[in-house]
């Protein structure tokens, strides 16, 4: 959800710069190389510095995509040297001697579209999580390359961010213990009606079976007798009831015999 936010302010901050950054190298070139040289050494502003840093403030001020510094740095070229050098800011501070920090340097070349910086930007003088735009200009007839630098905070988006994810977290523990209590009912009711069915197979009915035919053997049905599974529990008691029904006939029959 960060990076999408980030992505989301980074293209209308792209947006932004495509239309301040085409006039300012218009106005840049209308600028004598001699005269630019000597802004970028004296500190002094050129037409075209102090109108970019005009509409920089007026970004700021306005509240655009919740920007709180807007800068413009050269990149090295025949014009800078080896080293880069913000040409204009919405804060005086950041220019003449501000030191573009080495993070910034490395998302130069590496062209990234953006930074997250959770811990701040404390070279700007901003704490708490920000985002650094960053986007690329080409002035193709002086071969010099830029990049527009917006920093902004994200401090409060995470936050919200922050709220929804506990919210969702506590939603879901919550559901998830309302899932946990229905399957244990579920599987206390399943286990208690298959207990019930195989107590009800395995001894009830046997047992049921077995006192009505010792009902019949009372009422003088010595003709009766239990059938027996092999393996079930009461296999033992059945057997044993069979063979006492045949030894009570075998005895009657041995009496009417003599």
């Amino acid at each position: 959800m960060i990076r999408s936010e980030a992505d989301n302010i980074t293209s209308a901050t792209g947006y932004i710069t495509d239309l301040l950054m085409p006039v300012f190298n218009q106005k840049a070139q209308e600028t004598p190389i001699e005269e630019l040289l000597k802004a970028l050494t004296t500190g002094e502003l050129t037409d075209a510095q102090k109108w970019i840093i005009g509409e920089m403030q007026k970004e700021v001020d306005l509240g655009v995509m919740g920007l709180e510094k807007i800068l413009a740095v050269m990149t090295s070229s025949p014009v800078t040297g080896s080293r880069e050098v913000v040409i204009a800011a919405s804060d005086p501070a950041l220019m003449g001697g501000w030191q573009v920090p080495e993070y910034l340097s490395d998302a130069f070349l590496e062209d990234k579209p953006y930074l997250i910086m959770e811990d701040g930007i404390p070279e700007m003088g901003l704490q708490g999580e920000q985002l650094i735009v960053l986007k690329r200009t080409r002035d193709e007839d002086r071969m010099v390359t830029a990049f527009f630098v917006g920093a902004t905070s994200l401090h409060d988006k995470v936050e919200d961010i922050d709220a929804f994810f506990a919210s969702e977290k506590d939603r879901t523990r919550n559901l998830i213990a309302v899932v946990v209590v229905i399957s244990i009912m579920v599987i206390v009711l399943v286990t208690f009606f298959f207990l019930s069915f195989l107590l009800r197979r395995r001894i009830t009915e046997p047992i049921n079976q077995l006192s009505a035919v010792a009902e019949e053997v009372m009422e003088g049905n010595l003709d009766v007798e239990v059938p027996v599974r092999r393996g079930e529990e009461l296999e033992k008691l059945k057997t044993v009831f069979n063979e006492m029904v045949r030894s009570i006939r075998d005895v009657i029959d041995k009496s009417v015999g003599l």
